[in-house]
């Protein structure tokens, strides 16, 4: 007898993390139902995130499409959906940032995780604004709580590392993406106007922006997604990316597996990440 095909839907009922979180578990989900296909168990799929921090009713039912394309192949027979726990989520996310390479992780971006145009002309005319012929290096500095996961950076080892990188290069600038407005404000007074950087929420308080206390940290829940999707997505085409642990910063290179990436922190729960 053959084997029975499933089609697996990976949804997001109770499911509250961040956004580069959760897109780090569509590229494992997508690196495992691709093995489930080869092998002849899957007869489709679908991401379908109907809860979480971008969540918001006006905009849609399924926040994954807020900002992508939607992923899904086939439609479902009742009697083979299979939802997807929260347990392997956990699972696939840990290893889109350590077991699969980036050469992996980037093709499985290009074939199913396409941005909607909207976000693509943001991200397209900043670029061609601060980017176009020059040297460009990205920053990312995750902040706020992120000290609970890994070791937090100074500033001035942020500042070091971009001067290393920049130094000889008159035409360089500086892309900073950060939640801290303290770290923008110091390199910006470090580097003056080779800093560029998007009009985004950032915590004057060294508060978390997207969740606090386990509520909202802000109201325009769709705005915060988008805000980290073009950052990382500049931050992808950067020359080099100059980064703290984050999953933001983590899809970047995903997306760009041949840019260079500069760490300056590991986190403290798995050695292996990178």
């Amino acid at each position: 007898m053959a084997p029975r095909r499933t089609f697996y839907l990976l949804n997001a009922p109770g499911w509250y993390p961040g956004f580069f979180s959760c897109y780090q578990v569509v590229v494992g989900f997508l690196n495992w139902y691709e093995r489930q296909a080869a092998e002849g168990l899957a007869s489709g799929m679908k991401v379908w995130f109907e809860q979480g921090l971008y969540f918001d009713h006006r905009v849609g039912p399924n926040w994954w499409e807020y900002y992508f394309e939607p992923i899904h192949t086939a439609e479902p027979s009742d009697e083979h959906i299979e939802l997807i726990s929260d347990s392997p989520k956990a699972l696939w996310a840990t290893e889109a940032i350590s077991t699969i390479s980036r050469e992996r992780a980037g093709q499985l971006i290009r074939k199913y995780i396409k941005v909607k145009p909207h976000v693509q002309r943001k991200v397209d005319a900043f670029e061609e604004r601060y980017f176009e012929s020059r040297y460009v290096a990205g920053v990312h500095y995750r902040g706020t709580d992120k000290g609970n996961e890994a070791p937090k950076v100074a500033y001035e080892v942020v500042e070091a590392a971009v001067q290393q990188e920049i130094a000889g290069r008159s035409d360089a600038v500086i892309f900073v993406a950060t939640d801290e407005q303290q770290c923008l404000d110091h390199l910006r007074a470090a580097f003056g106007a080779r800093v560029v950087f998007i009009d985004a929420l950032r915590s004057a308080n060294y508060e978390p922006i997207h969740h606090l206390n386990g509520g909202w940290a802000a109201t325009d829940r769709y705005a915060l997604g988008e805000e980290a999707l073009i950052d990382c997505m500049l931050l992808s085409r950067s020359n080099v990316i100059i980064r703290t642990q984050s999953n933001l910063s983590s899809s970047a290179g995903n997306i760009n597996p041949t840019v260079p990436v500069v760490d300056l922190n590991r986190a403290t729960y798995h050695d292996g990440l990178r």
